[in-house]
């Protein structure tokens, strides 16, 4: 394998590494499979070349391409910075092709069904077939005198119970969670981030930037869906979540431990707000707020 294909698997496990947390399972394992059959290509532009022809997949691929043309054509080394920027823009694309596909969230198991309840039709019940008793044919009938009038076998009406007390007033509904109220693809991106920002302190502090990368797409495709939804509250907190990643970017603070405390305390209190019942919303734009104004925020 020469070095430009070299280089591209070195990329390629970058990204691997990167997308793992933010995709949901089912497309992470497409991921893994998808990496292990370009590394294990005999002939890795082949590869590419049907990659291209994947639907949702041909940005991925030619971007691919044209980094294995740069790396080939310059012959240069490259540095961590390219490096990274090569990472981002792979993961960018491959990202969004996995994103286009359809969210096929599983079913319930279809639950058998109810035994019927054995019963008899009407026309069993009344059936014709059946001998009215009567006088004539009823022994019981027979030994009433004839000359008692009908009426004195009737037993009186009983005398009427106290009225039971009336049953109290139902309860009022309890509010659903701000998580009830989102579709798939925006309560999976709140998903995506808690997992993500939940680990990221775990990560080596040369690892955050690519992962502060990933983050970046997630909110820029929450915040499209968002704003297409006229999900006010929703669209400022991922705005401001790529306010918060643009600034750390911009001021090389990525690895500094303190921003990543602050954003496993974001996840924590998005979570929060995703449960709660009575003031979930409260909750959300307290961590708007709190990323809204990152320079602000990490000097307290």
């Amino acid at each position: 394998m020469d070095d430009p294909e070299q280089y591209l698997m070195q990329v390629l496990h970058r990204t691997r590494t990167g997308l793992q947390d933010s995709l949901i399972p089912f497309h992470a394992a497409k991921m893994g499979q998808l990496a292990e059959k370009l590394e294990g290509a005999v002939n890795l532009p082949d590869e590419l070349g049907r990659l291209q022809r994947v639907n949702g997949f041909t940005k991925a691929a030619l971007s691919m391409e044209w980094v294995m043309r740069r790396v080939s054509a310059s012959g240069e080394d490259f540095s961590p910075d390219q490096f990274d920027a090569d990472a981002t823009l792979i993961s960018d694309k491959l990202f969004e092709a996995f994103l286009s596909e359809p969210f096929d969230a599983p079913s319930e198991p279809p639950q058998p069904d109810q035994p019927a309840v054995a019963e008899a039709p009407l026309a069993e019940v009344f059936s014709p077939e059946q001998p009215v008793p009567s006088a004539e044919n009823d022994g019981a009938a027979a030994d009433i005198p004839a000359e008692e009038p009908v009426q004195e076998v009737h037993q009186e009406a009983p005398i009427l119970a106290e009225e039971p007390p009336s049953p109290p007033p139902p309860a009022e509904p309890e509010p659903p969670a701000l998580s009830d109220l989102l579709d798939q693809n925006l309560l999976l991106g709140f998903q995506r981030f808690t997992e993500i920002v939940s680990k990221l302190e775990e990560k080596a502090p040369s690892e955050r930037k690519s992962v502060f990368a990933v983050l970046g797409m997630i909110a820029k495709s929450s915040t499209d869906v968002a704003r297409a939804q006229s999900k006010k509250d929703v669209l400022e907190f991922f705005q401001s979540v790529s306010k918060f990643i643009a600034f750390v970017d911009s001021s090389g603070s990525t690895q500094d431990p303190k921003v990543a405390s602050l954003m496993r305390e974001a996840g924590e209190r998005l979570s929060k707000a995703l449960k709660e019942r009575s003031n979930g919303a409260e909750v959300l734009h307290g961590v708007t707020e709190m990323l809204r104004n990152p320079e602000a925020t990490l000097k307290t």
